[in-house]
């Protein structure tokens, strides 16, 4: 788990015990830095993306590798802001300034430029990707709503990208926090105005479906699916519980606060996991 400004601590769930990265000998030497994402690969290591020192590779019994824009072709940025491991094993890495993927031959590219419909796009920070079942790549921005990838990205001149803003009439917010796509087949956007979208394929834009009365807070920071389907929401109101039916209509919900024995009603962005079935959510 990343831990804000004290790096990196790792909880063993038979013990109880929480363990600091500085008593991990793989950590020896290294900083304790803001990790903003972990994502693990097939092969088994530990991929933590770092606010300033780059990609962090880790395997157990061995030093942790560093990837920086100094020693590598897919990160442009040290401040790594989301990772997604895609169907394909490229690893797709969001920074503070740009996008860049890790090709699963070990090559890389950065898209330092993105270009749509003739324009280029300004800069953001990429915070959050996913992927649907079609291969292609969706990315949250701060700024500029939502990007979407199509095509190999190992042919890079192939790429077609489109974008989905407040101008364009695409979606009604200019920061998406957090993506994700359900095993319904849908993809959800959360918003850091408290906003939920459900990306529409016919009209091609995401469609606001927020429960009435702003349950949601002000902020959406995390997005999982449980067993039966509901949609579990980390927002500055506390922990929503959305069910929404075939049609993807809401038909019930709950909130849980402090009230209901939360420590705070206020979840941190993309702080959150599935592991097997349960689960966790961060907060404050």
């Amino acid at each position: 788990m990343g831990v804000g400004t004290y790096g990196v601590v790792l909880h063993d769930k038979k013990s109880g015990k929480t363990i600091s990265q500085l008593a991990l000998p793989e950590f020896n030497g290294m900083g304790q830095i803001t990790t903003y994402d972990i994502k693990q690969r097939n092969t088994g290591e530990i991929l933590f993306g770092t606010y300033g020192g780059g990609l962090w590779i880790y395997e157990k019994g061995k030093p942790v590798k560093t990837y920086t824009e100094e020693n590598c072709s897919f990160i442009s940025d040290n401040r790594i802001r989301g990772i997604y491991i895609d169907r394909q094993q490229n690893c797709w890495l969001g920074t503070q300034y740009g996008l860049g993927v890790w090709l699963s031959d070990n090559t890389g590219v950065t898209f330092d430029e993105i270009i749509i419909d003739g324009k280029r796009l300004e800069p953001s920070s990429m915070i959050d990707i996913a992927e649907d079942d079609t291969g292609r790549i969706w990315v949250a921005t701060i700024g500029n709503g939502i990007i979407s990838v199509e095509g190999d990205p190992r042919r890079k001149e192939g790429l077609t990208f489109r974008n989905y803003t407040a101008e364009n009439g695409k979606i009604s917010a200019h920061t998406i926090n957090v993506l994700y796509y359900d095993t319904f087949g849908r993809l959800w956007a959360g918003a850091e105005n408290g906003r939920l979208y459900l990306y529409d394929k016919v009209s091609d834009s995401f469609i606001d479906k927020s429960p009435q009365f702003s349950i949601l807070g002000t902020l959406i920071s995390s997005i999982r699916e449980d067993r039966q389907g509901n949609l579990w929401i980390g927002t500055s109101n506390g922990l929503a519980r959305l069910s929404f039916n075939e049609t993807a209509e809401l038909a019930s919900y709950r909130v849980y606060t402090t009230a209901d024995g939360l420590c705070d009603n206020f979840f941190i962005s993309k702080s959150s996991c599935n592991h097997n079935g349960e689960l966790f959510f961060g907060g404050v």
